[in-house]
């Protein structure tokens, strides 16, 4: 099959998902927030926490602005979080979702597309969330933003985009073997700690080791005022947004024989 049959099957099956979407997203909503009693708190927490720690390093100083790039430890951490944690939410949505729905997947009442569309909506809305959140801190802790704040939301989407992309491709075999699961887990931990979240980027671990890392620095800058390159704003856009096909077609073309395992 050609990769523009391929390609007609994927915008078919997301067509019909949309259809629908709304309604078995706000179902889920209803659903879920019997059992989950702290809601939006779970969106919040994170970020206050990060802004916590980075307060506690600020009061402390223990480690100074130089080694931050000029910026306060409680901005460069809150943004660090956040960053992260856009990225690393989108990675581990699919399986969580896939895993959610999976007898539904398995008896045939329900799509995978669907049951990605119900979790987008989360993400879509985490993602809206923590832009505004940074928009209204950042400058209470003493960093004025300027018009590279614009690109802040376009950051957001790279990284969102680029972690979904790697999420669905782990997500389908992932709900035949928990291992793939757990070894997501550990690698985004390790990722985590040699990405400049809580420190700047070790200086021996080069940007091509850890492609993540020019982009949480790129997205901290256009938070914090900081100029940002275009250029490399529209090769990211570029990069992910090739990712992402890639993500579907393997999707599309591979989620028959997973799903016919389970059943």
């Amino acid at each position: 099959m050609g990769f523009a049959a391929v390609g007609a099957q994927v915008a078919k099956a997301w067509t019909e998902a949309f259809r629908v979407r709304w309604k078995v997203y706000l179902f889920h909503l209803k659903t879920r927030r019997r059992r989950n009693w702290l809601g939006l708190t779970w969106v919040i927490v994170p970020l206050l926490a990060a802004l916590g720690i980075g307060l506690g390093l600020q009061s402390t100083r223990l480690i100074g602005q130089s080694g931050l790039g000029g910026l306060p430890p409680a901005v460069f951490v809150l943004t660090g979080v956040t960053f992260w944690q856009v990225f690393a939410d989108a990675v581990l949505m699919p399986q969580r979702q896939l895993a959610s729905f999976q007898t539904e997947l398995a008896g045939g009442h329900m799509t995978v597309e669907l049951a990605l569309l119900v979790g987008l909506f989360d993400l879509v809305f985490a993602i809206l969330f923590r832009c505004l959140f940074l928009l209204l801190v950042v400058p209470l802790l003493g960093v004025s933003p300027s018009l590279s704040a614009a690109a802040l939301p376009a950051f957001l989407i790279v990284l969102a985009t680029g972690g979904l992309a790697i999420g669905i491709f782990a997500a389908l075999p992932g709900m035949l073997i928990d291992d793939i699961g757990r070894l997501l887990a550990v690698l985004l931990a390790v990722a985590m700690f040699t990405s400049p979240v809580f420190y700047r980027q070790p200086a021996f671990i080069p940007d091509w080791v850890n492609p993540l890392a020019p982009v949480i620095e790129a997205a901290r800058a256009s938070a914090t005022g900081l100029p940002v390159s275009v250029v490399f704003l529209v090769g990211c856009v570029v990069v992910v947004a090739a990712m992402l096909v890639l993500a579907l077609s393997w999707l599309k073309s591979g989620q028959r024989r997973f799903l016919s395992a389970l059943r």
